[in-house]
Order: C-alpha cells, then sequence, then structure tokens
C-alpha cells in the first residue's frame, strides 16, 4: 500500500505538503500551484494511497464516520434509505459505519458502546422502536439524529397526509368510491400518519353506502396477503396500502381468491421498491423522496457536530408513480 512518503517522492515534494493537499489545506491561488495540486492529486490515485483515517482522527479529533442503526435487511424499501443517507454523507466527506439492530434495544445498546467510544461523529437512528431519548440517554457522547420520525425531533419527514391524497385522488379519478386503506401497525407514528391522511380523504368525498374502509397489517408481506378476504368481502375496488410489501402480499391473496389486478381490485403502494417495479403487473406507487430527506438529516446531523444550531422540521410530500396496477373501474 502506499504511503505518504511514497507520494511524496513521486511528486517531488515535500510530505507536509502532500499532507496540506490531501486534506484540502492547501491553497491553488496561482496556476503553478494549482498545477501542483493536481499533479499531488493524480499520483496519490494512481499509486492507490489510502489515508491512515486513525492517524486523521487522532489530528483532527474527528473520525468522519457516522453510525447508522439500520433495522432489517428483509425490507428493500429501508435498502433504498441505506444508499439515500450514504450518498449524502459522502457529499459531506464523511463515511457510513452500519449497525444492525434487528430491532433490537440490546442489538442497539452494542452498536452504541462503539458508536460513543469515538468510532463515529455522530449517529443516525432508522429503527422505528428506538427513541430519540432513549438513545440520548445510552449515548450522550455524540450527536443522534432519528430519521423521517414524526415526534417532532426529526430534521426531514415524509408527508404522509399529501401523499395519501396523491392516492386517493388517483383513484377517484379513475371512478373507485369503494377505495380502502391496508394500514400499518397503529404503534407505528408513520402507519397512523398515513391512516389519518387518507380517513381525511374519505370524510371529504361523501359516500351513499357507508363501509368501513380500513384493515390492519404490520408492513409485511405475509399481513398483506392474510387481509385479502375481507378486502373481497368488504367490495372494496381500489386499495391504497401503508407500504409496497403490503401491497405485493395484497394482490398476491387477492389471486390465489381469483380476483385480477387491477380489473377487479386496483392497488397503490408506498416506497417504490424495486419489487414494486417487477411485480406483475407493476404497482403504482408513491415514491418517498429519498435523497432530500436523507441530506436534511445529514445537513442537520453535521450543524450539532458542529455546534450549530438544530434546523428546523421539513415535510416533502412523495411524487405518485402510475404504472399497470390501477385502472378505471368497468
Amino acid at each position: 500500500m502506499a504511503t505518504l512518503s511514497d507520494v511524496a517522492r513521486h511528486a517531488g515534494v515535500s510530505e507536509s505538503s502532500v499532507s496540506r493537499i490531501l486534506n484540502g489545506q492547501r491553497k491553488a491561488n496561482r496556476p503553478s500551484s494549482q498545477r501542483q495540486v493536481q499533479r499531488v492529486l493524480a499520483i496519490a490515485q494512481e499509486l492507490g494511497y489510502q489515508p491512515n483515517l486513525a492517524a486523521r482522527a487522532m489530528r483532527s479529533g474527528r473520525t468522519h464516520q457516522i453510525g447508522v442503526l439500520f433495522p432489517e435487511l428483509s425490507n428493500p424499501a429501508s435498502g433504498q434509505t441505506v444508499e439515500a443517507i450514504e450518498r449524502a454523507l459522502l457529499q459531506t466527506g464523511n463515511r457510513l459505519m452500519l449497525g444492525l439492530t434487528e430491532r433490537s434495544t440490546d442489538r442497539a445498546k452494542e452498536y452504541l458502546q462503539g458508536f460513543g467510544a469515538g468510532m463515529v461523529d455522530g449517529i443516525i437512528n432508522l429503527d422505528p422502536v428506538i427513541s430519540q431519548e432513549w438513545l440520548e440517554s445510552q449515548c450522550s457522547t455524540v450527536p443522534v439524529i432519528t430519521y423521517n420520525r414524526l415526534d417532532g425531533k426529526s430534521p426531514a419527514v415524509m408527508d404522509h397526509p399529501a401523499g395519501m391524497r396523491m392516492a386517493f385522488e388517483h383513484l377517484v379519478e379513475l371512478g373507485h368510491r369503494r377505495i380502502g386503506h391496508l394500514a400499518g401497525p397503529d404503534s407505528d407514528m408513520g402507519a397512523l400518519s398515513r391512516l389519518n391522511g387518507f380517513l381525511s380523504c374519505c370524510l371529504s368525498m361523501a359516500q351513499q353506502t357507508p363501509y368501513e374502509p380500513v384493515v390492519y397489517g404490520d408492513w409485511s408481506m405475509e399481513s398483506g396477503e392474510r387481509v385479502a378476504p375481507e378486502v373481497i368481502k368488504r367490495g372494496l375496488t381500489g386499495m391504497v396500502c401503508g407500504n409496497d410489501l403490503m401491497a405485493i402480499g395484497l394482490m398476491r391473496g387477492l389471486r390465489a381468491h381469483g380476483k385480477r389486478i387491477p380489473q377487479d381490485c386496483s392497488i397503490v403502494g408506498v416506497d417504490n421498491a424495486l419489487l414494486s417495479q417487477a411485480g406483475n403487473p407493476p404497482m403504482t406507487t408513491l415514491q418517498q423522496a429519498l435523497d432530500e430527506i436523507a441530506q436534511r438529516t445529514v445537513d442537520a446531523l453535521m450543524a450539532r457536530i458542529e455546534g450549530r444550531d438544530d434546523l428546523p422540521v421539513l415535510a416533502f410530500p412523495p411524487t405518485l408513480i402510475v404504472r399497470q396496477s390501477t385502472m378505471a373501474i368497468g
């Protein structure tokens, strides 16, 4: 592995000059300086030079690593969220260190012991069972932020009511009047926000024949499949599901009972996970503003790390992506 000395020797400059250039401390105000900076950077890349992160951390007091508590690997939407966070971190010169909690505070505590012992500069929490208060009580040595949580403490959230309105109005425009909602668990703030947004849409549309529009799942594909008989029993012709996994399960359950998608029931999901694009048929879904929410979250964490004021909370509406799982009612 190439060292700082190797880069200096090939570039014909001192090690201190190379160090300043690679750390962004060398200003290229003159053409000659600019050429030298470009030459050193090119040689470092050619030699495959990698900085000693431990030494850099000792000098600067920063590791430039951010811990991310991540609940599960099975949900494709969670993976897309982590990718968006990593993109935002890389733009700020930071790297991601992942901790898989499996929705367990015991597992999270194990990671926090390492994170809080100088491994990272800050922590972003994606695990819905872990509260901001618990995080702060367990890890007081580094700043922590919870991602996309509707408790007033996350700097960026998805505008769930706006998304439910987009999906609901899409189905109404297609002629549907018996529209249902497959909700997530009522202990989840995101699920409750989606549910309240959906019910507000129902109240805005006068119904000639009252019906019960809400069935409940647990975010899993299996729970969507389980509620299919109840959706059929209630005569619901359009369904807005809390996430793509439950929507895919519902589609599978309806087909098992002889129903066609979308001819007999139109389905809308949330997340625009890869499974929704590859489904049969490809699913109409709500795409969360992942990059915008991730960037805002990272910016807020950087502000805390650097001792600046907290950023105000912003809500980002999703985008409705129309595919073949919805159609006009016959």
